[in-house]
């Protein structure tokens, strides 16, 4: 996700493990979109067995790529994360992908605030004399969240945007026939609209997000009877 869901987030470090207890080493600034930042953590009392990133709030735990180094060598152990999962159980976003040497993928969690992905070291614990921690923050990216979903009808559409511009919310049901359609100014960041089909028939709706750029976001609603 874009760079801004980095700022505040925080490199913690354990000497016990997953479990915590955690120590704060480092506090993010606002790095560059699609680059990686090099952060060196030298001198520290250690030795350490885990390491984990923690998102700021609204963060969702957005990170492409994380690295951790003992001098040259890359430390390499078991990947965890908070218990939220991935975004709608999305496996292309899941913790590992925070991990997996590609800076096009990244971790999307569930939980906006609080979460956290790191890497618990496996053999020998990792001395500190040369510790080092690389982050990458993922290209500017338009994501489209629902919730809840299933709902009886009533749900929150919330579009992350990288660019401001004009946003036509239009939700259609199977058979392509407009329901409702909803337009608003975006603004960089999160952008929120309230949708209520709730006298409609329960089934399965689409949402279809438009911009002025013609970018468009689908995603598939399900409307439940209470």
């Amino acid at each position: 996700m874009a760079a801004g869901r980095l700022q505040g987030g925080q490199i913690q470090v354990s000497m016990e493990g997953k479990n915590g207890p955690w120590q704060l080493v480092f506090t993010l600034g606002r790095e560059k979109e699609g680059q990686w930042s090099e952060i060196n953590l030298s001198n520290l009392p250690g030795p350490y067995k885990a390491f984990r990133y923690v998102s700021p709030n609204r963060g969702y735990g957005n990170v492409a790529e994380l690295e951790f180094y003992n001098g040259s060598q890359k430390l390499t152990g078991t990947v965890f994360a908070d218990g939220g999962g991935s975004w709608n159980g999305l496996q292309d976003r899941t913790a590992e992908k925070a991990f997996d040497g590609n800076v096009s993928t990244f971790y999307d969690a569930n939980n906006a605030n609080g979460a956290f992905v790191g890497l618990e070291l496996t053999g020998c614990n990792t001395s500190t004399n040369r510790l080092a921690a690389e982050v990458e923050s993922a290209e500017p990216v338009w994501a489209l969240r629902v919730a809840p979903n299933p709902s009886a009808g009533r749900m929150m559409a919330q579009v992350e945007m990288p660019r401001a511009g004009r946003l036509t919310f239009t939700l259609s049901n199977v058979l392509g026939q407009t329901v409702t359609q909803l337009s608003q100014e975006g603004i960089v960041g999160p952008n929120a609209v309230s949708l209520d089909f709730s006298t409609y028939p329960s089934g399965i709706y689409l949402l279809r997000v438009q911009t002025e750029g013609q970018k468009s976001l689908v995603q598939k609603l399900f409307k439940r009877t209470d």
